[in-house]
């Protein structure tokens, strides 16, 4: 990759083609996000990107993309559009900054990493059954909605076991899907609007104060209550730092609970909806991933040593994040950092595109078309340079969460293709809708049986 090093400052960076006097990009930004961000292949791998009178220093190139959240990520934190979830959100691992982010980063990885893999994997089989039995021959299934409440329903069962009533659970999937649909939105619009009588933003704020209610409640509940309890929350609960030796208050637990919520629950089944919608599309990798998992399953439920041998159906779910990922990865400048020898002051906003750079020519040959099989060969494979591909993002923001998203997932595409066919309907054409992870707008399909 090329690189900045003949460019030193701000200013000779160049500008996103298309920029209007005081606009900047804001139209293309609006009308088509995704398609102007993969356009952007600019000489050396960074572009400014203007929004109205405040710039944005978009990156796409692997190696700078790799600088930037992995050797230089020390001097950059959230951002700006991360201020705007905090006061809503808390100060959970998705909007942490510095020493904070790193401490409860160390936390809940100690407790991720005490939850066998194998009761994660029975926890989605279980879920993912449980789905499909419902399924009746030529049903309309709203795929898009379904992905999400199974993926839902699994994080419930890991973080609560069986300790939650149905009230509770009906109030934490209503208010994540609002949450979860609207914080785009609700991080990138200005300030101002949140004061008007009629915000925009009103629902997703009462949703927010409505999750943060229940969870509030049931870690006071678990306090309480009697007996050992073999679920996330009891791990988070009980997990000290080796520094201090202090457990965390249940604030942070409350605020942990809502980062796993959000992350948790979008990428995974926004993943999954584009998955079957792919396969829709493509007919021939349909059939493969099916013989597959007719041959690895032979009929019967998943279980975590198959997961391994799954090995088409998990080139097909790379390649579906790859060409579905995440738009932008934010950060501003906490200190002065030099990236692809540009110099860049304390405070200025940076963007990383895995959407753009998942989609480069020169990392993926034919990159708009859905291949599965280039996960078999060098170009999609450890010979790819870092940066190349970060679907979870890189560095100490990567996903905590990956491994399980990663087994959901993968039992959900096994689980659901060994008993049905997934047609679109005829009515309705897919478009991708802007999001922290791109989703569809909406994605109503026709069940048939094998």
């Amino acid at each position: 990759m090329a690189a900045l090093s003949s460019l030193g400052s701000l200013g000779s960076v160049p500008a996103a083609p298309g920029r209007i006097p005081l606009a900047g990009h804001v139209l293309q930004l609006w009308r088509r996000p995704l398609a102007f961000l993969a356009s952007l292949r600019p000489k050396g791998g960074m572009v400014r990107v203007d929004v109205g009178t405040s710039s944005v220093y978009l990156v796409t190139d692997p190696d700078l993309a790799h600088e930037a959240l992995v050797t230089k990520a020390a001097s950059l934190g959230r951002g700006r559009v991360y201020e705007r979830l905090r006061p809503v959100l808390g100060s959970g691992l998705v909007t942490s900054e510095g020493d904070v982010h790193q401490r409860q980063r160390r936390l809940v990885l100690s407790a991720l990493h005490r939850v066998p893999a194998a009761e994660h994997t029975a926890i989605s089989v279980h879920h993912a059954e449980e789905l499909i039995a419902a399924w009746r021959p030529g049903e309309m299934v709203r795929v898009d909605e379904a992905m999400f409440d199974l993926v839902l329903g699994i994080l419930l069962e890991a973080v609560f076991s069986s300790g939650l009533d149905r009230s509770a659970a009906a109030e934490i999937r209503y208010s994540t899907r609002v949450v979860s649909k609207g914080a785009l939105a609700r991080a990138i619009t200005p300030q101002m609007l949140d004061r008007l009588p009629r915000s925009p933003h009103q629902s997703y704020d009462a949703a927010a104060a409505r999750l943060r209610f229940v969870l509030d409640a049931l870690i006071k509940e678990r306090r309480g209550a009697e007996g050992d309890f073999d679920d996330l929350l009891s791990l988070v609960m009980s997990v000290r730092d080796p520094e201090t030796g202090t457990a965390m208050s249940d604030g942070r637990i409350r605020d942990e609970l809502m980062a796993m919520l959000m992350s948790g629950t979008e990428a995974a089944s926004a993943t999954l909806a584009w998955t079957f919608h792919e396969l829709a599309r493509h007919p021939k990798a349909a059939d493969r991933l099916r013989e597959e998992v007719d041959t690895v399953l032979g009929g019967r439920p998943c279980t975590h040593d198959d997961l391994a041998r799954l090995e088409y159906t998990q080139r097909v779910l790379n390649e579906v994040i790859r060409l579905h990922s995440a738009p932008l990865l934010l950060r501003r400048t906490t200190a002065p950092v030099k990236i692809g020898g540009v110099h860049f002051p304390e405070g200025i906003e940076l963007a990383i595109s895995p959407y753009a750079v998942h989609r480069n020519p020169w990392l993926f040959r034919f990159p708009d078309r859905f291949t599965p099989d280039r996960w078999r060969t060098a170009e999609g494979s450890r010979l790819l340079p870092h940066g190349a591909f970060i679907p979870f993002g890189d560095g100490d923001r990567r996903c905590v969460g990956d491994a399980f998203a990663w087994t959901e997932m993968t039992v959900a595409v096994a689980t659901v293709c060994s008993r049905w066919r997934m047609r679109p309907a005829y009515w309705h054409t897919v478009r991708e809708v802007p999001a922290a992870t791109p989703r569809p707008d909406a994605m109503p399909m026709i069940a048939e049986r094998r």
